[in-house]
């Protein structure tokens, strides 16, 4: 069923382990809104949040999107290289920071 946010087009579904979806169903807006709702909830005006992504093309893209929400937040973007999550959790532990 579409959403109408996303027109006719399929939108990506949340599960256990975060949202799925192909790369183009992950839009600017739908980006930006994650961000922006992770920034409110999990954070505070201020903090430092670390953000990564894997190896596929679009995950630069994304990141950007998700890193613009965040800081509309009022939440610092701690951009980090490609890694596994335990290696972001380790990181964020090491900093005390939000993940």
């Amino acid at each position: 069923m579409p959403h109408p946010a996303f027109g006719e087009k399929p939108y990506p579904q949340f599960g256990t382990d975060g949202a799925r979806g192909t790369a183009d169903t992950f839009t600017a807006d739908f980006n930006f809104a994650v961000g922006l709702a992770a920034g409110n909830h999990f954070a505070d005006a201020g903090d430092t949040m670390y953000l990564t992504g894997d190896t596929r093309a679009s995950s630069a893209r994304i990141m950007q999107q998700v890193g613009a929400g965040l800081t509309a937040a009022g939440v610092s973007v701690a951009y980090v290289d490609t890694m596994p999550t335990p290696g972001l959790m380790y990181t964020t532990a090491q900093g005390e920071r939000a993940a």
